[in-house]
């Protein structure tokens, strides 16, 4: 796989049940590009929404449509961050805005306390 770049918006099979529990993001869904290994053959990805969230924390992240590849108002859900294989990775959408990028970082430093 070629090397995604950070803001890079991609389709992620991120699984189903039994493979996710609870409230953890399911299904082929956008998802952030915040790092890639190509070495490990491992990304983390922050999940994008279609939905409102029930409760907005400083968590998520508000995205237009557009050059990004999404279709409609969507939430960056950053605190689903999670680690993903390569082999979840389907097709690029589009990019974030460096502005977005920005933003999710921003967030994703501040819920790691980092």
């Amino acid at each position: 796989m070629q090397q995604l770049l950070p803001g890079t918006i991609v389709q992620v099979d991120l699984g189903l049940p039994p493979g996710t529990k609870g409230r953890e993001q399911q299904k082929p869904r956008p998802c952030v590009v915040v790092v890639h290994w190509p070495q490990l053959q491992l990304l983390m990805a922050v999940p994008i929404s279609g939905n409102r969230p029930k409760v907005e924390l400083f968590t998520t992240v508000a995205l237009k449509p557009g050059a990004n590849g999404l279709t409609k108002d969507s939430f960056a859900l950053c605190h689903q961050l999670r680690s993903v294989s390569e082999e979840r990775v389907g097709r690029a959408l589009g990019r974030l805005s460096s502005l977005d990028l920005e933003k999710v970082r921003a967030v994703v430093k501040a819920m790691m306390r980092l």
